[in-house]
């Protein structure tokens, strides 16, 4: 059985062992390669400080401080809001409270089918000054492995275009 995965070295183990389990090894060691090549090339500049961030899904869910998307925001120069304010994977996170405390930037991943709801394009946010919207496909949230290839590419996309 596999457990859920929490950190990109975990992925990574998982990555390894289904690739052994599936009798290539060899597979399993390119795509981790594969893996660190993006998470480097997706890294921030040295002394760049990290850019505060909310993760936002569908009906205000944000997740947690042990989330896989949270150790690969961290890894891309993000400082997840959620997590310094103590919230744990599906929790909820008002509305007013990101009005009161708001970031710099407002990534939002509504659920596929879903779309935008109501309070992801609340107008309140649209007049906080200063802070930033973003997509970012809820699909890149939960899975590790090739996925993380992904992630890496559209976060880095991500705080670039939100530094500019």
């Amino acid at each position: 059985s596999f457990d859920i995965e929490h950190t990109v070295p975990e992925s990574v183990a998982r990555v390894r062992r289904i690739a052994a389990i599936a009798g290539h090894a060899d597979r399993g060691e390119a795509l981790v390669r594969r893996i660190g090549r993006a998470l480097a090339a997706a890294a921030p500049p040295p002394g760049e400080p990290p850019l505060r961030t909310i993760l936002w899904q569908s009906a205000g869910i944000v997740p947690g401080e042990d989330a896989l998307v949270s150790d690969m925001l961290r890894r891309t120069g993000f400082a997840s809001q959620s997590a310094a304010r103590g919230l744990r994977q599906a929790d909820y996170l008002p509305l007013e409270e990101v009005l009161i405390d708001p970031p710099r930037l407002i990534l939002t991943a509504a659920t596929p089918g879903d779309g935008e709801d109501r309070m992801l394009s609340h107008p309140a946010l649209r007049a906080l000054a200063g802070t930033r919207r973003a997509h970012f496909d809820a699909g890149l949230l939960y899975c590790g492995g090739p996925t993380l290839i992904r992630a890496a590419d559209r976060l880095a996309a991500i705080r670039r275009e939100a530094g500019a």
